[in-house]
């Protein structure tokens, strides 16, 4: 079993995070699957593409070196209510790692970055947050829950509960943005490792970017015209090509909506700030 989980939020770092600790010599992370999530599907049964049992999960680790930390990335266990008592009870004594970005910008970069894979077919952010009451409802992640997985408060305070303060490593995205290196090694130090910090340090991962043509992207993903001209093999390198060429800026996010989610999100974010003993409230929304 892993000695720790990076458990989300999405969209916030947690694949820079994870190259990171890759990297590290005294660490090992499987390659595949990229997020495993056997933790929700032991308490909860979902993501359907989940590793499912207890064995086929150990099974990640059978190539872990002697002398090394086993970790591995879920993005969905920060959010995933039951996940931090299953992780307690699979792993005693593991540590958590979780990456908070401002609940705004990250519901904001969240939706872009699923528009751009073509994975929401809603073109507009406001209408995809008006829609959160009814996905909620019927969806069976909560991939395109933008605005409810910004609440951490309780997120965190379940993690906190089930391993302790002190099993729980808590970073703030702009710390990472603006202090890379001196966030990493206040993480290896967390996790009892050298504070050697990898080059991976400096590369980004997954940006978030617009999409010039929305309708070019889905038939990539899904006509059939493309799939019978394109041969199997060429499919994925043509279609990744097509993708970075079919990218553009992404549009700023609409003040009047910034502010109204930055109000719906403050006593959240003073909770928050309560749990971690840090002014989030005045970092992330009052500036």
């Amino acid at each position: 079993m892993p000695d720790f989980f990076i458990i989300g939020a999405p969209k916030a770092g947690t694949t820079a995070i994870k190259a990171t600790l890759q990297a590290h010599r005294g660490v090992f992370i499987p390659e595949e699957p990229k997020e495993p999530h056997f933790m929700c599907f032991a308490a909860e049964g979902w993501p359907y593409w989940a590793v499912k049992t207890r064995d086929d999960y150990e099974a990640l680790f059978d190539q872990r070196p002697a002398n090394t930390l086993a970790g591995e990335k879920s993005t969905w266990y920060l959010y995933c209510a039951g996940a931090a008592k299953m992780a307690a009870q699979h792993a005693p004594g593991c540590k958590a790692i979780a990456i908070l970005r401002h609940p705004v910008d990250r519901a904001y970069s969240h939706w872009l970055f699923n528009r751009q894979n073509g994975w929401d077919d809603i073109e507009n952010f406001e209408a995809a947050l008006a829609a959160e009451p009814g996905r909620k409802t019927h969806a069976q992640t909560p991939d395109l829950l933008y605005a409810t997985t910004g609440y951490y408060a309780a997120q965190i305070e379940r993690w906190l509960s089930a391993l302790g303060k002190e099993n729980v490593h808590v970073i703030i995205y702009d710390d990472l943005r603006e202090d890379k290196t001196r966030t990493l090694t206040d993480l290896l130090r967390f996790l009892d490792l050298d504070g050697h910090v990898p080059e991976t340090v400096n590369q980004t991962h997954n940006p978030t970017t617009g999409v010039r043509w929305y309708g070019l992207r889905r038939l990539i993903r899904t006509a059939r015209p493309y799939t019978k001209l394109v041969p199997t093999s060429l499919r994925y390198p043509v279609g990744r090509q097509i993708h970075k060429l079919n990218r553009t800026a992404a549009e700023p996010l609409a003040p009047a909506t910034r502010r109204r989610l930055a109000s719906d999100f403050r006593n959240d974010v003073e909770r928050l700030s309560d749990l971690l003993s840090q002014d989030l409230t005045s970092r992330w929304l009052d500036r």
